[in-house]
């Protein structure tokens, strides 16, 4: 209860300071959004592991759910699955060699800029600041989710199909940056054909991939 007092008292806070004018529509919608992350961390607290500066929560819950995917339509994961190992393979030696050029290109001065973390924030539209770019916290919410589930999700698919066990599933977090995981039994895993490995381990960016040709496509 104490903790959902507090909630409720910042939350009745940011809402009256928004009221009277404090502060403006997008700063008391990133307040609440990281007082409603803090207070869910904070109810969870007892299964929640900090590990180095990162927090960590696991659970067995949607293992069957996983189970029942890959087990539905063996056939087309199993397909998918080569699909993927066969397009990271190139797209990773492409995508190495893009670094490079840009790498040098920003070295050289011919380009300026480079790659920039990506973070939510108080804004209305995209901001650039010096190594960081700041998106409104909800475009940077919905971003995350259609890259992490995805890209998790077919790691999970891929472990069963395969009978590698999936030890746990959950999520991360670094300050209010979150993060998703699928954790399979490493030892089982190292022990799989080398096949099975490849599409374990390629099945994340391929998810990706495909998520983002679909967006493209809408």
């Amino acid at each position: 209860m104490k903790e959902f007092l507090v909630f409720a008292i910042l939350l009745i806070a940011t809402i009256a300071g928004y009221t009277y004018s404090y502060v403006d529509y997008n700063i008391a919608t990133f307040l609440v959004f990281i007082e409603v992350v803090g207070f869910l961390v904070y109810r969870d607290r007892s299964k929640v592991k900090l590990q180095g500066i990162v927090f960590m929560r696991r659970t067995k819950k949607g293992r069957d759910f996983i189970d029942r995917t890959a087990n539905r339509h063996r056939t087309f994961w199993k397909t998918l699955g080569v699909i993927g190992v066969i397009i990271a393979i190139p797209t990773l030696i492409l995508g190495s060699l893009f670094l490079a050029n840009q790498a040098f290109a920003i070295a050289s001065g011919e380009k300026e800029g480079g790659v920039r973390l990506l973070l939510p924030g108080p804004v209305s539209v995209p901001t650039s600041l010096p190594g960081t770019f700041v998106v409104p916290w909800w475009i940077w919410v919905i971003g995350v989710a259609f890259v992490i589930i995805p890209h998790e999700f077919m790691h999970g698919i891929m472990c069963r199909l395969d009978k590698v066990k999936i030890k746990s599933v959950g999520w991360i977090l670094l300050a209010i940056i979150p993060g998703a995981f699928v954790e399979p039994d490493e030892k089982q895993l190292q022990r799989a054909k080398r096949s099975t490995r490849l599409k374990v381990y390629a099945a994340g960016s391929f998810a990706n991939l495909v998520t983002g040709f679909i967006a493209i496509a809408i």
